[in-house]
């Protein structure tokens, strides 16, 4: 059904904007309303995405007085895939204002953002398949139980909790033995936290630290331990 977004950005000269897009990302009119300048409505391709531009006052002739027109630009951001964003970023660097410089972040995607002459953000993005992975694996061990587990883990127990961040992990974490829902949506945070290389303020001298599952009558307590991935 779905087959494609296009944003359509709305400013007061879309001949302005045509020309800087060129400019800065040698973008390729698609298509144009009317024929010839001074146009109300462009499609611009940038490689294979699609970016429309639409004169203020038109768009509201043509979906009615329900798009509304303020003096700030609207909380959007176009996020934006892009391969060879090092290169992407060195072109463009000079001719935009950069308001985020490429970082690579945790969650194994690389990017930067600008902010066009128009007050529009674009983030661009690229995966990076290599280095998506986590940083650590978390095992919890169950170390301590009070009355009787529900979900049948004993003393001695190791529980695989490491996070999955990419579709491969997904399948694989799909086919371990499931996980107590409870205990994980309680410990969650702190799950998460420890295996991105955060710092808890109850880490013992070796860097473990001690949870519980919410039950307080049948209580579980897990030691995690923070392994680096192989």
């Amino acid at each position: 059904m779905f087959k494609n977004l296009a944003p359509m950005f709305l400013v007061d000269n879309v001949d302005e904007a045509i020309e800087w897009y060129k400019e800065v990302f040698d973008a390729k009119i698609n298509a144009t309303d009317p024929e010839n300048p001074p146009y109300e409505w462009v499609s611009l391709l940038i490689g294979d995405v699609e970016i429309m531009f639409a004169k203020k006052e038109s768009a509201i002739r043509w979906y009615s007085e329900n798009v509304k027109i303020n003096e700030n630009i609207s909380n959007f951001i176009a996020y934006i895939y892009v391969e060879g964003i090092d290169e992407l970023y060195q072109k463009i660097k000079e001719r935009t204002e950069i308001i985020m410089e490429p970082l690579s972040q945790w969650y194994g995607i690389k990017e930067f953002a600008i902010k066009d002459p128009f007050g529009m953000v674009l983030v661009f993005a690229e995966v990076l398949e290599n280095k998506r992975k986590v940083n650590y694996k978390i095992i919890g061990k169950v170390i301590q139980i009070k009355g009787v587990c529900s979900a049948g883990y004993r003393i001695g127990d190791e529980i695989d909790l490491t996070i999955p961040c990419t579709p491969t992990e997904f399948e694989e974490w799909r086919e371990k033995p499931k996980i107590c829902p409870h205990l994980f949506t309680s410990i969650f945070p702190i799950v998460f936290a420890f295996q991105a290389g955060g710092k808890i303020p109850w880490e013992d001298e070796e860097g473990n630290i001690e949870v519980m599952c919410p039950d307080p009558v049948n209580t579980v307590v897990l030691r995690l331990i923070r392994m680096n991935k192989k």
